[in-house]
């Protein structure tokens, strides 16, 4: 199972992502998950934490620099995939509210800021509605598994559970 961190940059109220205005996403233009709105992430490289990992993917991906100690974890899942397994990820979610730089189309994604309550879920990853809100709207933190099924995107989600917890 492949280990992947996940950044949601969010501009707004630092003290909590409720009273946020503004969340950064990428549209993802090439490889897994192209065509979908998304955070900002990839692989751990050797020698780098998860945390480093959401950093350098970030900057790799729209530009904005983003340190370690500015993230905070709001979810970590596992993504399975029923006739797909090759596709598996390990997801470690974190959001920041500090970073530095403005945001710049890549090769890779091209980012646009989205209102906090609007977050665009019928253009993002089939699982986001089940827990997108959870994280991001109402500031839970969680610990969840996520079963696709079919052999092809859009891999429907035929299970999801989670549960809060703290990180």
């Amino acid at each position: 199972m492949r280990v992947v961190s996940l950044l949601f940059i969010i501009d707004g109220d630092p003290s909590s992502t409720l009273g946020a205005s503004k969340i950064l996403l990428g549209k993802k233009k090439v490889r897994f998950g192209a065509g979908y709105w998304n955070g900002f992430g990839g692989g751990v490289e050797e020698g780098e934490s998860i945390e480093e990992s959401a950093c350098r993917e970030t900057k790799e991906e729209c530009g904005l620099l983003v340190l370690p100690e500015h993230l905070s974890k709001v979810a970590h899942i596992q993504f399975h995939f029923e006739e797909k397994p090759e596709y598996n990820h390990d997801v470690h979610v974190f959001i920041t509210h500090t970073f530095s730089g403005e945001p710049v189309e890549t090769e890779e994604m091209q980012p646009q800021w989205h209102e906090l309550k609007n977050i665009p879920l019928d253009e993002m990853w089939p699982s986001d509605p089940y827990w997108v809100p959870l994280v991001l709207q109402q500031g839970k933190k969680i610990e969840a598994e996520c079963l696709f099924i079919g052999p092809e995107k859009p891999f429907p989600v035929g299970k999801f559970e989670y549960r809060e917890v703290t990180f």
